[in-house]
């Protein structure tokens, strides 16, 4: 008996459905740049021109989804500061919503 291996087409996607963003993790200075940037709108944080000041200023591209829900993150863990077992290897500091000052990977 001889196994033949068969190859299923990708699914389409849908009409006027956006090509998934490759990921990259956050850099310790793209946070800083977005919260300076997310700070500096007095009133309402209009995420589209955050994704536009950060690619503007050299960060890699990325959907106004995930700059959004990463800025959440940082915010939610900002405001709790729950003691953490996840400590930062290179700082010390709890993992979560953790921007450390000691690595600016590109």
């Amino acid at each position: 008996m001889q196994l033949v291996a068969r190859v299923e087409p990708a699914p389409a996607r849908a009409p006027g459905a956006r090509a998934p963003m490759p990921k990259k993790r956050f850099t310790g200075n793209e946070d800083r740049a977005r919260i300076a940037i997310v700070a500096a709108m007095q009133k309402r944080v209009k995420w589209t021109e955050v994704v536009a000041q950060l690619e503007a200023a050299g960060y890699p591209k990325r959907s106004v989804e995930s700059v959004r829900n990463r800025h959440r993150r940082w915010q939610k863990a900002d405001a709790t500061k729950p003691e953490s077992k996840n400590m930062c290897r290179i700082c010390g500091l709890p993992q979560r919503g953790h921007v450390c000052g000691g690595v600016n990977a590109q």
